[in-house]
């Protein structure tokens, strides 16, 4: 192995699973996807309180994968839940660790732990640790804050690693830079956000966690407003807080987050699945337009 290489364990924390990959330079060695069904995430009250858990089933990961953390020579973790800032890579420190714990940003979102693992491990192993396109990257338009209630503004929180990720790859097919090209991403997993691209800019898209866009595995979507103040009459905010981002969607109707399992069940003809199912993909489209 050339010394100039170097190993480099990227981490991808999402609502219902924990994305691990190990590269040597650009060539990825493995990838594993650790999944976690919302009914085990749902003993944890705060995001923050799965990092031991997260930790543990990552080190667990490299363990049956025969390889030693000491030889790693940067973490990069998913991130959000700090202040907002624009694209690109930035080294994790104390400061960018402390307000994403502190959720500075607004948002908790389960992105956020891919900072705090990244930074944990970095501390443990003494290298460096770095966030790509977190969830609080914000490009967008003024068109896209304004609401019809001055004083509550729309603000960026959406799958920007992958969304912009997969935007820059497809500009590459075409021959072209992700900063020439306007493509509509749509990012479907146990979150779902469907967002607009203007020449390397993320102008627009759905607050996926806070409640907006089509419901997901785990989160309720866009919910008519005045039905929702009739439901808060017999719920409290808590129980809506959760269902936002942990216990809406599939976890609402089935008791599980696990699509695989759900799917299994529309292919069996199972009418209940089949009409969930087919409302998730009718409310992607819709926000697609």
């Amino acid at each position: 192995m050339s010394e100039d290489k170097k190993k480099i364990l990227a981490i991808n924390p999402g609502s219902t699973s924990t994305k691990v990959s190990l590269f040597l330079d650009e060539e990825c060695l493995f990838e594993r996807n650790l999944f976690h069904d919302a009914p085990e995430l749902l003993k944890y009250k705060h995001v923050n309180d799965q990092l031991p858990m997260r930790c543990d089933v990552v080190l667990k990961m490299l363990a049956e994968e025969e390889v030693d953390p000491c030889d790693i020579d940067a973490f990069v973790g998913r991130g959000g839940s700090a202040c907002t800032q624009p694209g690109g890579l930035t080294e994790i420190d104390q400061k960018l660790f402390d307000d994403t714990v502190a959720a500075v940003g607004g948002s908790e979102h389960p992105a956020k732990l891919g900072v705090m693992i990244a930074w944990t491990f970095a501390q443990k192993y003494g290298k460096p640790a770095y966030t790509l396109n977190p969830t609080n990257v914000d490009e967008y338009c003024d068109y896209a804050r304004l609401t019809g209630i001055r004083g509550i503004y729309r603000v960026s929180h959406s799958h920007v690693l992958n969304q912009k990720a997969v935007a820059e790859y497809h500009a590459g097919t075409m021959g072209k830079k992700y900063e020439e090209c306007n493509f509509i991403v749509a990012h479907i997993d146990g979150g779902i956000t469907v967002s607009a691209h203007d020449h390397g800019r993320m102008v627009d898209g759905n607050m996926g966690a806070d409640g907006e866009g089509a419901f997901t595995p785990t989160r309720i979507g866009s919910l008519p407003v005045l039905q929702l103040l009739d439901y808060l009459e017999t719920h409290s905010i808590d129980e809506v807080r959760l269902a936002c981002a942990r216990s809406g969607g599939f976890v609402q109707y089935f008791g599980t987050s696990n699509s695989d399992a759900i799917h299994e069940m529309v292919d069996r003809g199972d009418k209940k699945a089949v009409l969930v199912w087919n409302t998730m993909i009718y409310q992607i489209c819709k926000m697609i337009g």
